[in-house]
């Protein structure tokens, strides 16, 4: 695959993004779109701020359209400036486990508990810093890092001050999405997006929880009058141009979103776009179903398309792609 128009790439998944938040307001408020109309690429969030009414119904209801009918004007003018731009095709994959791996994940679930116990106390305090350090790839100029989950960029400071990749940060609680957007304002390899990733679209409510909202999850704080904005893994991946592009990373967390984002990845042949995927497991977040059993079974999965660089089972990990070094 040619590496040399992810430039290109990234900005039109952007804009396309911007033109789908616009169509939550335009669509939800009976507005037609205006072909002429200008758009701020980087100010998305003060369209998902606009749609706060809005019903999980209307969202994804609006969603489909903006999907199934991106606006013609936006189209002719990103043809005129960019010419065409050949999107990489995507399909569904079985997530069925073979007997071997099935067997492989009932070892692992078997073990969980055992894992989880040694390799906490391994990973945090000397090891930890592994989850910044272990990217050397990304020095490259044309390197493009994804965060799902960027909290108040403790992690994202040190991947720009280490790398300084081309990198997107989601991050679905304002407050620290507004932390963030002040951090990175004055670099413009760095774009925030004020949403969340996992298996739909929805718009959740949540409590703020832990120190400075730190532990604030959509499973174990249900309830509250705090929304955060939910994408579908793949649908968002796709609008972003992932598949024209590859992506040097995915590094994922988010308090227990790791579980429905990798899985909706893992169905579909997008994951094969994803060169590094780095992930904590935060299996003992209350309300997550199952967490031990799914992480197993993600386990099978991704070995079918990547191998591990680094592995503290369930608690923090890296997989490299099998085709790559």
């Amino acid at each position: 695959m040619q590496r040399i128009n992810v430039k290109k790439a990234i900005l039109l998944g952007v804009i396309f993004l911007g033109i789908g938040y616009i169509g939550f307001h335009a669509l939800d408020k009976g507005n037609a779109l205006s072909d002429d109309q200008n758009v701020d690429v980087h100010d998305l969030n003060k369209f998902v701020r606009r749609a706060n009414d809005a019903s999980v119904k209307d969202i994804n209801m609006n969603i489909n359209k903006v999907l199934a009918n991106q606006s013609e004007g936006f189209e002719k003018a990103l043809l005129q400036k960019y010419g065409p731009i050949q999107f990489s095709s995507v399909h569904q994959v079985s997530t069925l486990l073979t007997s071997q791996e099935e067997a492989r994940q009932r070892e692992c679930i078997k073990n969980g508990p055992r894992d989880r116990g040694q390799n906490g106390s391994k990973f945090w305090g000397a090891a930890e810093h592994i989850r910044r350090t272990h990217h050397g790839y990304l020095a490259r100029e044309d390197a493009v890092l994804i965060e799902v989950g960027g909290n108040q960029g403790n992690d994202a400071s040190e991947f720009v001050r280490l790398y300084n990749p081309r990198y997107i940060v989601l991050e679905p609680l304002e407050q620290y999405a507004e932390i963030l957007r002040n951090k990175f304002q004055n670099n413009s390899r760095v774009t925030v997006i004020n949403l969340g990733l996992g298996a739909k679209n929805e718009v959740l409510f949540v409590k703020i929880e832990g120190n400075n909202a730190c532990a604030t999850s959509k499973f174990s704080g249900m309830g509250g009058e705090t929304p955060l904005y939910i994408s579908n893994a793949t649908e968002f991946m796709m609008k972003l141009g992932v598949g024209v592009f590859e992506v040097d990373l995915l590094t994922l967390n988010c308090e227990g979103c790791e579980y429905e984002a990798l899985e909706t990845l893992l169905s579909t042949s997008l994951v094969r776009h994803f060169r590094n995927i780095q992930w904590a497991t935060h299996s003992e977040i209350p309300g997550i179903p199952d967490p031990v059993g799914r992480y197993c079974r993600i386990q099978e999965l991704l070995s079918r398309t990547h191998r591990p660089t680094y592995q503290y089972r369930l608690i923090w990990e890296s997989w490299r792609r099998r085709n790559l070094a």
